[in-house]
């Protein structure tokens, strides 16, 4: 009843990119552009660059779940979410486009993507 689980731990951590960024340069660890940044650049091959770097950064430390990317749509430019960059887009085609690529980067490097927010504070 008590032997050991054949599930792996999830060890989690929020790294969006940009402000929300716990693995900081000061310590040694790569640049993370925010998710408002590469909404504006709106260039795929920069994403997918960005996206890699971090999950493997992620993976190499022992990260195996990353509470981004974020979802929601920059409908409203005071909302919190946009005051802190961490919308890519008011287009969800664009930003469902780089999300996709966000996605598939963390699970090439087996590291979870947990997509937020719900139901969306880009727009409250």
């Amino acid at each position: 009843m008590f032997g050991w689980s054949q599930l792996s731990l999830l060890i989690g951590i929020d790294q969006e990119g940009g402000q929300v960024n716990r693995l900081k340069e000061k310590y040694g660890f790569p640049q993370s552009n925010s998710w408002a940044k590469l909404g504006l650049l709106n260039d795929i091959v920069e994403t997918q660059s960005c996206a890699t770097r971090t999950a493997s950064t992620l993976s190499k430390n022992g990260f195996n779940l990353n509470f981004a990317p974020i979802l929601d749509l920059s409908l409203n430019p005071d909302s919190f979410i946009a005051k802190k960059e961490r919308c890519f887009s008011n287009n969800p085609v664009s930003v469902s486009t780089h999300a996709e690529l966000f996605i598939l980067s963390h699970l090439a490097q087996n590291v979870v993507p947990v997509c937020k927010h719900f139901p969306g504070q880009g727009s409250a």
